[in-house]
């Protein structure tokens, strides 16, 4: 008898696939192991610090039920990033994916796990066993976990501070590689110079290479003013004519992939007009791409 061969009164059996929800939960099967196949895990990360434990159970006739554990360390730019975990021969029973360290909230670290064999153009991808957000206190489990896009669910809500234009300069941020935004809210302060002139402030949308939206202030900023200048779902179209508050709404689904990018662009600018830098809301969900 091999290391791996079952005894004769011994049965391995699928169970029935699982729905749960949308999503479809892969059955308790115990994957056979020959030595050329082995664990894949692909992880896609926007947080700093972050490590991944894979943990989890081989059966063969030899040595009876062993544990095994790997830890994966994740880029932080939202790229992929493979590793390759072999595995003895037998049976894989169950195992877990979890964060176990960095402290990363859902939306910010996501991970697929495979069952490969072979490698660079020779390689085969066989079984996905696990896919979705992890976090320090909710791991992905098979069998258990369903099979979840990584665009799927709330996403992660970041607030950014933008980078500060020169002075007689336009705003702009784009979206980075490996991200999909929800565009919720933009703060800048626009401040004018001495130049007896109305200007008005727009913020201009560029979605894949063209024009996604412009939206513009309802009042003007004249000479030697500062005014922040407010965009927002469900904001009222507002020009304070005492004061410093102007604000323009924004569609509530606005949006953007990645590459895609929105900046002021200021009618009447002068060059010694200035921005602060942009104090922006999005949700952000993580781009998974490639197998």
């Amino acid at each position: 008898m091999s290391g791996f061969d079952l005894p004769p009164e011994t049965e391995l059996a699928p169970a029935p696939l699982v729905q749960i929800g949308s999503q479809l939960s892969p059955a308790p099967w115990q994957y056979r192991f020959t030595g050329e196949d082995a664990l894949e895990l692909a992880s896609y990360n926007a947080q700093t610090g972050v490590r991944i434990a894979v943990q989890g159970r081989m059966w063969n006739a030899e040595d009876g039920i062993r544990p095994f554990a790997f830890e994966h360390v994740p880029a932080a730019d939202r790229t992929r990033r493979l590793e390759r975990f072999g595995l003895p021969f037998g049976y894989l029973l169950n195992c877990v994916i979890f964060a176990s360290a960095g402290a990363p909230k859902v939306g910010q670290t996501f991970v697929s796990l495979h069952v490969i064999r072979g490698a660079g153009g020779a390689r085969y991808l066989l079984a996905t066993l696990l896919q979705g957000y992890v976090t320090a206190e909710q791991e992905l489990g098979f069998p258990g976990s369903a099979i979840v896009n990584s665009l799927e669910g709330g996403g992660f809500i970041r607030t950014i501070n933008g980078t500060t234009p020169a002075i007689g300069i336009e705003f702009i941020e784009t979206v980075p590689a490996g991200a999909r935004w929800q565009l919720l809210s933009i703060f800048s302060i626009f401040n004018s110079s001495a130049t007896n002139i109305q200007r008005r402030t727009v913020l201009f949308i560029n979605s894949g290479g063209g024009t996604g939206g412009v939206y513009a202030q309802e009042g003007t900023v004249g000479p030697n003013d500062g005014k922040v200048q407010m965009w927002a779902p469900g904001l009222p179209a507002q020009a304070v004519a005492a004061g410093y508050d102007q604000m323009c709404p924004l569609p509530n689904e606005l949006l953007l992939l990645p590459g895609d990018y929105f900046q002021s662009l200021t009618n009447q600018l002068q060059p010694a007009d200035w921005y602060t830098a942009p104090r922006y809301t999005v949700r952000e969900w993580l781009e998974a791409q490639g197998t």
